[in-house]
């Protein structure tokens, strides 16, 4: 196809064409991407056209027989025009009184002359003598005429209008018949109109940035500008579509229709007689046709109060009057597909196949009855190509060689290569819009004019979100529809060095959108108004692509999807079916800003409280889709910065601080922040018990008060021998345990003058967690490597079971990890978390494998495994051994199992532990703890990281350099096995597991013993390891094993 190429505020804008092209299926602005190296020529330069043989034809209703009896389906009579042969007339337009045609030159020829009842192929045409303009499109109302032309001179684009001007179907007020071509002023530059629509006395106009512009009559809402003034004289946009990448429109007697490029029909004003498709009343804004929204549509016409759409398929779409208010499809006997329909008075219509037939409807015979029938119309001699509506009459273009189902490179992603029986990926022709799509890159980058399409494209919220969409994509489905790998692509390739100034263009063209839709939101009628913010998600990081561009565009990017609120769930359904990768990718890009923008106006300044919403909308999505782990939510560089003590203040609402992360954002904040968190509030509360002790005080000392022991520190008096009975009896006696167990914890031993500076506590917990957990109690079982509650236990236990509850309180809010491992499922009982099998795999995975056999059985379950619903000789159900497991129950079953194992068996277990966890004021009931946080928080981590230790490690007396210590760290490394490892650790901190935050947190110190005959020892209260100055490895190795292994014996879990 040959093309032309005028420019018009440097942008690409000629719709010349050769005669005969098919424009609906014609990519008109896409010639200025696939044709990057062609020179803006002026658009008088047409020589190179040929005059092709086009033929145009008017297919009439059949001559009146004046009385005599008619053929009852005698075909419609069909007059060439000769005037029009031999003059490549591309386009059409008329109605009752004139007809309009626009040759290969660009000129238009109009008659007067009632083709109806002239019935003359000899009708005359004019040029029109003041018109001197270039045009493309013209389109005619019941007494006006629009046309669309680029200057002569300037190569701008111009509309004229002439005829009736009652309403103000012409754009202008002041003259009610205009018998000239009028030019037609508009509150800005006169934008690139490639479509107009006039309806009975309106007008509807489309750009090429995919806005609709509309004036004239208005009294049914026909014009979609949600206003109750019937005329309206002045061009004005349709606000409602803003967003929607408009690709065509149509206009009838009192309504208007206005089609999408991913297939969706919108519909506006008079529907009395069901032109909208639906059975609502008139309504004064687009509105979708519902009915068409699971089918792609990819043509619309409109005339008198019938509307006609095909799909993709090439089924045709009719509703209205005689049609009903449902579209109803119209089917052919023969397997030809409809690829262009024109719709007239009466609820006729014209439509023309792949084959080139023309398939007529509604005609009127010469006894003046209307034929409801479809009749096929064989070409005489040139192929058909397109129909237009005359109103009474249609007039049909025919050519030599014109393929309606137009064929196209492979580059051209949105018109898929020729496929003869899938018809579908040849009616989905690209648009005459200005859209991005795959077909444009990447060779892009080298266009002449490519700054100036990114300019337009990304100025404007409709083009943004015509672009880069899925090839195949119908709006039918819940996925966003954008092409994320082009997306990414492109920003790549605009990211580069060479190519910076367009992505810079990009950036500030994007935030001037942005900040438009903070100013004018769109109308949310369907997501697709929506779909620029995932294009904007992709854009990338703060951390890939720097400057002050891209730190400008995530700000705005951020204030908008705060400005509108309304579009968070499209955000969260959308992102939730991205794929994983690419929701790491958003969330990376949204962590990345709240850093760059917390160290710019300060952590908890609003732009970081709009980074925290923005990030909420991607946590949603995933806790949707599950499609990322909860730990790839934590911000690690944030909670670097963060003062425990700020988001102390935040929590408690005091210190002017009302907003904090670890209430408003707790999926970011890392455990380690949790837990310092967590520390912080409990010493501020155990400082003020101080505090208050010292005001109460009555006594004094040097001037110093006399504080009485038992006001500030829990104290607890235990005998090692009996430490289990000994520690109940002393919380039991406590009055008020709530409130005592706030104060600072300390253990004594009886009969033991020890200090407790933190060891003897962890000394107790060691002990207390081992007697818990031993056999021979039998308060747990354990299952795997983990503990669960033992659901045979004497309910004479169960005081026990609750003490459990209240060490595991007291060793959190005192700081002190302990030797046992729950499981997930206890801990997400805790937080009122429903559990499930998945939950039970961590208990008994080979219970969950048999019920999950269960679940996958093909055979007959009853007949086969003779199951009924009992488990361990407990009946499930009432009657549950009477109850055969069945194919159709089995899932039932399984679940009735679960609920047993995890929650009914142990209910009363459970409770005891639970009410003795809670009686100890942990903080843990706030929402800012998972169930998996909780975990860690009691047994600490299970990956032991030596390396970040040793990093970690001060000393006292030795260097880096010494001997002994290198020598030691080398045995670490390379000698101790797991085990070993998880000795030492205990050896040295009463602990074999990490802190959270890994074993870097602990402040671990190695002291010099200069006795080499010594063995190490430790001091457990501030983690200090004694080690004797050996420098030989076999001794020290040796040495090492018999402190670890001498150490109070331990089972580590």
């Amino acid at each position: 196809m040959s093309n032309e190429i005028s420019a018009a505020d440097s942008r690409i804008l000629s719709f010349i064409m050769k005669p005969g092209d098919y424009p609906d299926f014609i990519p008109v602005t896409a010639v200025q991407v696939n044709n990057p190296s062609s020179p803006n020529k002026r658009i008088s330069d047409t020589s190179s056209f040929p005059s092709e043989v086009v033929d145009v034809y008017a297919v009439l209703d059949v001559e009146d027989t004046n009385g005599a009896k008619g053929k009852p389906y005698s075909p419609p009579s069909i007059i060439k025009l000769a005037n029009l042969t031999n003059k490549g007339i591309n386009f059409v337009s008329g109605n009752q009184s004139t007809i309009c045609a626009i040759s290969s030159s660009n000129k238009i020829l109009t008659s007067s002359t009632n083709v109806e009842d002239n019935r003359s192929a000899h009708v005359n045409f004019h040029k029109e003598p003041s018109l001197k303009d270039y045009v493309y499109y013209t389109a005619c109302g019941m007494n006006h005429t629009i046309t669309l032309a680029v200057r002569h001179d300037t190569a701008s684009p111009v509309v004229y209008a002439t005829g009736s001007n009652s309403e103000g179907q012409l754009g202008f007020k002041g003259e009610d018949l205009v018998t000239y071509q009028k030019e037609v002023s508009f509150p800005c530059q006169t934008p690139c109109f490639i479509q107009a629509a006039c309806g009975n006395n309106f007008t509807l106009l489309l750009t090429d940035t995919c806005d609709v512009w509309a004036f004239g009559h208005n009294h049914h809402g026909q014009l979609g500008l949600r206003t109750q003034q019937q005329k309206i004289f002045y061009p004005q946009l349709v606000s409602c579509l803003q967003g929607l990448p408009i690709t065509s429109i149509a206009a009838g007697l009192g309504h208007s229709l206005a089609l999408t490029s991913t297939g969706l029909v919108y519909a506006a004003g008079r529907n009395d007689k069901g032109q909208l498709g639906s059975p609502s009343a008139s309504i004064d804004t687009f509105i979708p046709v519902e009915s068409l929204s699971c089918v792609f549509i990819v043509h619309i016409a409109a005339c008198q109060n019938t509307s006609a759409a095909i799909d993709e398929f090439g089924t045709v779409y009719l509703w209205g009057d005689q049609w009903g208010s449902t579209p109803t499809a119209v089917t052919l006997d023969a397997p030809d597909q409809f690829v262009d329909i024109a719709v007239g008075n009466d609820g006729r219509f014209a439509a023309l196949s792949s084959e080139n037939a023309l398939y007529v409807y509604g005609y009127y015979n010469g006894n003046g009855q209307q034929m409801n029938k479809v009749i096929k119309i064989l070409y005489p001699q040139q192929p058909y190509f397109r129909v237009f509506s005359c109103g009474n009459y249609f007039a049909v273009l025919a050519g030599p060689n014109k393929p309606l189902l137009k064929d196209t490179n492979a580059k051209c992603l949105s018109l898929l290569p020729p496929n003869r029986p899938i018809i579908k990926d040849r009616l989905r022709a690209p648009p005459k819009v200005l859209l991005l799509n795959g077909a444009h890159f990447p060779s892009f980058v080298t266009f002449k004019n490519a700054k100036q399409i990114v300019n337009t494209v990304f100025s404007n919220l409709s083009t943004i979100n015509g672009s880069f969409i899925l090839d195949r994509f119908s709006e039918s489905q819940t996925t966003c529809g954008v092409d994320v790998e082009l997306v990414n692509s492109v920003y790549d390739q605009f990211s580069t060095a060479v190519s910076r100034p367009l992505m810079d263009e990009l950036d500030r063209c994007f935030i001037r959108t942005l900040k438009n839709v903070q100013e004018k939101p769109p109308a949310i009628i369907r997501p697709t108004t929506m779909r620029f913010f995932i294009t904007a998600l992709l854009h990338p990081s703060l951390t890939t692509l720097r400057g002050s561009t891209a730190y400008d565009f995530w700000d705005t990017l951020v204030m908008t999807i705060l400005k509108l609120p309304q579009a968070k769930e499209i955000l969260i359904q959308w992102i939730s079916l991205l794929q994983e990768k690419t929701i790491k990718q958003i969330l990376k890009s949204l962590n990345d800003y709240l850093n760059e923008t917390t160290s710019h106006t300060g952590l908890y300044g609003q732009a970081g409280r709009g980074a925290v919403d923005a990030l909420r909308i991607i946590w949603n999505a995933n806790n949707r889709s599950q499609k990322l782990p909860f730990e790839a939510f934590y911000n690690f560089t944030l909670c670097d910065k963060l003062d425990p003590k700020q988001e102390m203040y935040g929590i408690r609402k005091d210190q002017q601080m009302e907003w904090c992360y670890c209430l408003n954002a707790p999926w970011l904040v890392t455990p380690a922040l949790k837990i310092s968190l967590v520390r912080t509030m409990a010493e501020s509360i155990m400082n003020n018990f101080y505090i208050q002790a010292c005001r109460n005080a009555t006594q004094f000392e040097n001037g110093r008060p006399k504080i009485v022991a038992e006001d500030v520190w829990l104290i607890l008096k235990v005998n090692r021998e009996k430490i289990l009975t000994t520690t109940i009896d002393e919380l039991n006696k406590i009055k008020n345990i709530t409130l005592q167990a706030q104060k600072r914890l300390k253990v004594q031993f009886e009969g033991e003058p020890g200090v407790d500076e933190g060891g003897v506590q962890r000394e107790f917990f060691d002990m207390i967690v081992k007697k818990l957990t031993s056999p021979d109690l039998s308060l747990f079982v354990q299952m795997r490597d983990c503990f669960w509650f033992n659901k045979d236990l004497d309910p004479f236990l169960f005081p026990n079971i609750k003490l459990a509850g209240q060490i595991v309180g007291l060793a959190i809010y005192n700081g002190n990890f302990i030797n046992i491992r729950f499981p997930l499922a206890l801990y997400k009982k805790l937080k009122g978390v429903s559990v499930g099998i998945n939950d039970l795999e961590e208990i008994d995975p080979q219970l969950v494998s048999t019920l999950m056999n269960i679940l996958s059985y093909e055979g007959d379950v009853e007949n086969d495994m003779c199951l009924d619903f009992t488990y361990e000789n407990v009946e499930l159900v009432p009657k549950g051994s009477q109850i055969p497991v069945t194919n159709a129950n089995r899932q039932s079953y399984v679940d009735l199992i679960v609920d047993y194992v995890l929650n009914k068996s142990i209910d009363e277990q459970f409770r005891k532990f639970k009410e003795g966890f809670f009686t100890i004021p942990t903080n843990l009931d706030m929402p800012l703890f998972r169930p998996e946080e909780l975990s860690l928080m009691v047994a600490g981590e299970d990956e032991l990281d030596f390396t970040a230790l040793e990093k970690n490690t001060t000393y006292e007396n030795y260097t880096t350099d010494s001997p002994a210590v290198k020598l030691f760290w080398k045995i670490v490394r390379d000698k101790l096995n797991i085990d070993e490892k998880k000795k030492l650790l205990y050896f040295v901190t009463s602990s074999p597991r990490a802190p959270i935050g890994g074993l870097g947190k602990v402040p671990f110190k190695i002291m010099r013993d200069g006795d080499p005959n010594h063995i190490p020892t430790s001091h457990t209260c501030f983690y200090i390891l004694v080690l004797p100055d050996i420098t030989d490895e076999a001794t020290m190795l040796k040495r090492i094993r018999i402190a670890i292994e001498n150490s109070q014996g331990f089972q580590f879990k």
